[in-house]
């Protein structure tokens, strides 16, 4: 499994668990190739290296980084601005 593998998998996991728990519906494959296109493949295999060697720790729709003391969550933690190209 490559990297970037590591990171999709990884994400659309992340993705539907947090479209479950704030009630959105689950995005389409165009929604996953544009955060892609905004990232890039180096940055998404990046985090995937990290998975790998657990320095990104996931713990449910949050993650901890190694080597930090504070949970991190990719946004402001409101549903409403979670996911902003999700629309219900």
């Amino acid at each position: 499994m490559t990297q970037l593998d590591q990171f999709m998998e990884h994400f659309r996991s992340w993705v539907a668990d947090a479209c479950q728990e704030w009630s959105y519906p689950d995005p389409d494959d165009e929604f996953y190739a544009g955060v892609i296109d905004r990232l890039g493949e180096g940055i998404l295999s990046w985090i995937g290296v990290g998975l790998q060697k657990a320095i990104v720790k996931p713990e449910g729709l949050r993650f901890n980084v190694a080597g930090t003391s504070c949970t991190r969550v990719p946004t402001n933690g409101s549903a409403a601005g979670a996911l902003p190209n999700l629309r219900r």
